[in-house]
This record gives C-alpha cells, sequence and structure tokens, in this order.
C-alpha cells in the first residue's frame, strides 16, 4: 500500500480538512498521514520567542515606518527565514523513521520538496501576486529577500504545483519562471454546507450579507459607508456582518460574528445579495459559497474574482468607491428578478467547476500523471 503525507500549517480556513477528505476518496489504495505545523511551532515557547525576535530583524524598518501595523504582528510571523526553516526541520524530523510515495502540503510556507519525495503543492497565492492589489499599501505584505528567495526554491523543488485559479498560475509562470506544465489549475469547492434553497422569496428581503474574518482587509469600512447610500433610497434594506465583529452601531445592521459552518447556509439563504469589496485576495471560497446559494455578488475587481463574476451577467465587480457600490445594490435590492436571474448564473458557474467532488478528480489525475512521468 502507498503511503501519503499531508502537510498543513494550519487546517487553512476547513480547506486542509476538505483536501484529505478528497485525497482519501480518490487515491483508496494509499495509508495518509497528516501533519499540521502550526501547533507545534506555538507549543514550544523558546521558538515563538526566537520567531519575535526574528520578526523584528527582518521588518523592524517597516513596522517603524508604518508599512507594516505593529498591531498585527501574527500577519508576518510567518515571513521570516526563521519560521521557514523551522517548518523544515520539523517535516525532516517527521520523514526521518517513515517513507512515503508522495507528499502534498497547502500553502508555500515551508519546502516539503527538499527531502526527495514527490511534492505537490496546493496553493491560493504567491508573495509577488501582492504587487498587484492597488488599494493595498506596497509595503504591507512585502517580504525579506531571504524569505522570498526559499518562496522561489519552494516551486522549483515541487513536483507540481496545483494552484485554485488561473491568476495564480499566471503568477507561477510569469513571476517564479515556473515551466507552465508544472503548474495545474484544480479550483477549490465550497466549505460550508450549501442547502442550495433557491427561494425565491429571499430576493425581496433587501438583505445584503457580507462573509469574512478580517474586516478592513475584506473591505467592510467602505461596505458601510456604500449601505448608508443604500439606506438613504432603500430605509427597509439590512446588511448582516458574519465571521468578524467590527465595533458598529448602524441602523439596519447586525452583526453576527463567527459562527460554526454548518450554521452558515442559513445566512446565505436569507440573503439578497453578497457584497464583500475585498482589498486583498487569495481566492475567496465565499463567493463560491454565495454562488451555489443562488446570491448575485457585487466586489471588487481583484485576483480570481474576474474568473468568478462577470458584470451584469451574475453580478458586478467594482473599483473601490462606496458610491459604485451602493448604486449597484441598490439595483439589485430594488429588482428581485434581477437578483433572482443573475443568482440562477452564478449557481451555473458555481457549479460546473467549484465543486469539492470535481476538485479532487482533477487533483487526484494531475498527481497521477505526474507520478507516472519518469
Amino acid at each position: 500500500m502507498r503511503r501519503v503525507l499531508l502537510i498543513n500549517v494550519d487546517h487553512f480556513s476547513s480547506t486542509g480538512i476538505r483536501l484529505e477528505e478528497q485525497l482519501r476518496k480518490n487515491f483508496p489504495d494509499c495509508e495518509f498521514d497528516v501533519l499540521v505545523l502550526k501547533p507545534l511551532l506555538k507549543k514550544n515557547i523558546l521558538v515563538v520567542a526566537q520567531g519575535l525576535f526574528w520578526l523584528g530583524y527582518f521588518y523592524w524598518l517597516d513596522f517603524l515606518t508604518g508599512r507594516k501595523k505593529i498591531t498585527k504582528p501574527r500577519r508576518y510571523f510567518y515571513f521570516t527565514p526563521f519560521v521557514f526553516d523551522f517548518f523544515n526541520r520539523t517535516i525532516e524530523a517527521y520523514l526521518l523513521d517513515k517513507k512515503f510515495d508522495f507528499i502534498v502540503q497547502t500553502q508555500g510556507l515551508f519546502d516539503a520538496g527538499k527531502f526527495g519525495v514527490p511534492n505537490f503543492i496546493y496553493t491560493d497565492h504567491t508573495i509577488l501576486l501582492n504587487q498587484y492589489y492597488p488599494d493595498i499599501p506596497s509595503g504591507e505584505y512585502r517580504v525579506c529577500k531571504s524569505w522570498l528567495k526559499k518562496e522561489f526554491e519552494i516551486y522549483e523543488h515541487a513536483r507540481l504545483v496545483l494552484v485554485m485559479s488561473e491568476n495564480i498560475r499566471w503568477s507561477l509562470i510569469e513571476q517564479y519562471q515556473i515551466r507552465p506544465e508544472r503548474v495545474s489549475v484544480v479550483y477549490i469547492g465550497n466549505n460550508s454546507a450549501i442547502l442550495q434553497d433557491n427561494d425565491p422569496a429571499k430576493y425581496a428581503l433587501r438583505n445584503i450579507l457580507f462573509v469574512g474574518k478580517d474586516w478592513e482587509r475584506k473591505g467592510g469600512p467602505l461596505l458601510i459607508e456604500a449601505f448608508r447610500q443604500v439606506r438613504s433610497v432603500i430605509p427597509n434594506a439590512t446588511l448582516t456582518i458574519l465571521g468578524c465583529k467590527p465595533s458598529l452601531h448602524e441602523p439596519g445592521v447586525t452583526v453576527v460574528g463567527k459562527v460554526p459552518l454548518e450554521q452558515v447556509a442559513g445566512f446565505y439563504n436569507r440573503a439578497s445579495v453578497f457584497c464583500m469589496p475585498t482589498k486583498r485576495e487569495p481566492f475567496g471560497v465565499v463567493f463560491i459559497e454565495a454562488m451555489l446559494s443562488y446570491l448575485p455578488v457585487v466586489t471588487s475587481n481583484i485576483g480570481a474574482i474576474p474568473e468568478l463574476i462577470q458584470d451584469g451577467v451574475n453580478g458586478y465587480k467594482l473599483q473601490s468607491e462606496p458610491v459604485l457600490y451602493a448604486n449597484r445594490l441598490i439595483e439589485l435590492l430594488t429588482d428581485p428578478e434581477k437578483c433572482r436571474n443573475f443568482g440562477l448564473t452564478a449557481f451555473e458557474i458555481a457549479d460546473k467547476k467549484y465543486r469539492w467532488d470535481n476538485v479532487g478528480q482533477l487533483i487526484a489525475k494531475a498527481i497521477n500523471s505526474a507520478l507516472a512521468e519518469k
């Protein structure tokens, strides 16, 4: 029986769990080990302290000048050579007395391809893609040269890089000089359960849904400005905020915060429109979940979003101006039939590609093909 190692930094917003399910399903002849790195780091206080020291060493000037937010050090903690090497040492130690036929790693924060075992990376982003977010300060996601060099080596060492969208494939080929045949688009599926309720009555509720953990990065402040304009035209319009808990006291706004995954579907099914004016988006699984819930999507025009949203067909892609969002939201909330038509098209687009069963089959096909090559 073949043996496979799946390595996650953490549970990757439940994507690691879904990926494991699909790997087990599509490789029934394999025995699986799962290694999750972040908990091993967190329980080692000395390593955490050293990691914070090196974070300051490499990025002190960015913190001092305000290019990076000193209030959010966790955002940058994993982008030092020290933490990268700790993850690699942890993997190397795990491999000492075990033999695997291949490895699958999620994300590009360590290099499991340097240990002589065929390695497949499943990822939603690259560091250099951060250069293409117009509303993100250039220094906020800058990494030190020594870490960036390691990221280049990750992709060079991988047998194949499995990506969620075409824009990531473009980044690897054009920005990292990875040969096209070594990058395969396999997409991603929804993480929360979808009830697929297409009750037309929900489009008349005039309820806007926002789902995101990072209120600022996901464009929450812009949405609030737009929503105020919406309420001036549609007094009974409502906004539901899921996933985070910003301190807000706005008429018509309900802040729910984080809820268990099994409860998320109910919020999609009580919404008329999905809106998240995100400023930086590796992929955005919530867009898939909204589309599979028959919702029109109003969002920004960055990352993989152009692959999901067609203007005037299943939603709108907008520049970061509250008035543009307000106008499109008013247009949709006052026309339930348009909402429904957009939602039907959104479902059809998502249903063709962004289902985990489809993703799992594409991943298995890509891995088996790569392993068959000499």
